[in-house]
């Protein structure tokens, strides 16, 4: 019986080592987002820009890859460390 090797392409053991910042910076460099903040930003329309649509879709993505399962531990955590 021969035996089959199975090699994964997503290692993703590197990453994991990686400091939060450093795999934030990776996922910015990779993500391909302008179709979804265009789309976001035209059902907005006329509505108030307190909140840019750019700005709230990145921190989503920063409070998930933080591991923060909710925005106010997220918010706490900003408030601590900017």
């Amino acid at each position: 019986m021969n035996n089959i090797s199975q090699i994964s392409i997503f290692d993703y053991r590197e990453i994991e080592n990686l400091g939060d910042l450093e795999r934030l910076k990776i996922f910015f460099e990779n993500i391909e987002d302008e179709k979804i903040c265009k789309k976001l930003e035209n059902e907005r329309k006329n509505g108030k820009n307190d909140y840019p649509v750019r700005t709230m879709l990145n921190l989503i993505y920063a409070m998930k890859i933080f591991g923060h399962r909710s925005v106010e531990s997220f918010r706490r955590e900003l408030g601590r460390n900017s």
